[in-house]
């Protein structure tokens, strides 16, 4: 449950981040993705210069800033 939890927020983020820049992730992240429970889950893609990017889930949040490249 928490990984469908997590690919929801995560694809939320994304659609929503999208109409506003260009953020994308590889297409392993998506749906039927399989996460080991218990663990730190690392999310990349690709996105603007100095695009700000959260991903949450639950009550767990992370951000960060694109760079130039």
């Amino acid at each position: 449950m928490k990984n469908s939890k997590l690919l929801l927020v995560v694809l939320t983020i994304l659609f929503a981040t999208a109409v506003d820049g260009e953020v994308r992730v590889p297409a392993l992240i998506g749906d039927n993705m399989v996460l080991q429970q218990g663990k730190k889950v690392r999310i990349w893609g690709s996105a603007l210069p100095n695009e700000r990017v959260t991903v949450a889930l639950d009550k767990n949040t992370a951000s960060a800033t694109t760079d130039a490249n």
